[in-house]
């Protein structure tokens, strides 16, 4: 989920292939798009740009979607790049390309492949994609992805139940793993957002949804990032 400059929210709709708009203010639905029903989609995470664009990954599809969220444009879900076509590889049957989020200037996007851990640049400009070197070890189960700075990276490893900070070169070609934070009260973490106490996390017991049963109430908690 996304605020955009009009303060919209915008929510990737996972397995349903879809992107809402919502009005905050009253709860209402102003927009539904949805990727093509050809194949399966996994709308996962989605992040808003400098220039207004919100770019979308699926997880289950190569492709990286765009929706324009300016004033008057319509909520369309652009087929904006074809990753069949790059050097990233999509695993069958596997979670791929999941959190992303996009530099200052708007310049580059960055996107954590799951099942691989690798992460991607993808060039704004022309499209191109590269992977980064990452020195520092594993970032595999990657799924949320938080900026918290031009080059302060976080990986929300979900299995892992940690936070890993990345420091990036500033072209984001290469990254640094810092420091690696644990907390006893995550639980199979998804995704976090940036607050002036830390970093918010979302404990998304994604694997109690059957057995064994998952630990009540859901809930965010707050871990404190390195100064």
């Amino acid at each position: 989920m996304k605020f955009d400059g009009s303060g919209r929210l915008w929510i990737a709709g996972g397995p349903g292939g879809t992107l809402a708009a919502v009005n905050v203010t009253d709860g209402s639905t102003l927009a539904v798009a949805k990727a093509p029903q050809d194949m399966p989609s996994f709308l996962n995470d989605l992040v808003i740009a400098r220039d207004g664009s919100a770019y979308i990954t699926d997880s289950f599809r190569p492709v990286i979607y765009r929706v324009r969220t300016g004033a008057g444009a319509r909520a369309t879900l652009e087929p904006w790049l074809d990753l069949s076509s790059t050097p990233l590889r999509y695993l069958p049957n596997k979670i791929n390309i999941n959190g992303i989020v996009a530099s200052p200037d708007g310049r580059y996007l960055l996107s954590i492949q799951l099942a691989t851990g690798q992460l991607w640049r993808i060039d704004t400009r022309s499209r191109a994609v590269s992977q980064l070197r990452v020195d520092g070890g594993e970032l595999t189960d990657g799924d949320g992805l938080v900026l918290a700075g031009g080059n302060d990276l976080y990986v929300v490893r979900n299995a892992h139940h940690e936070l890993v900070r990345v420091e990036l070169a500033p072209d984001w070609s290469a990254g640094r793993v810092t420091q690696r934070i644990t907390d006893t009260r995550l639980r199979y973490p998804t995704t976090a957002a940036v607050v002036p106490s830390g970093l918010m996390v979302v404990n998304g017991q994604l694997d109690r949804q059957k057995s064994p049963p998952a630990v009540l109430p859901f809930d965010v908690v707050t871990v404190a990032m390195p100064r």
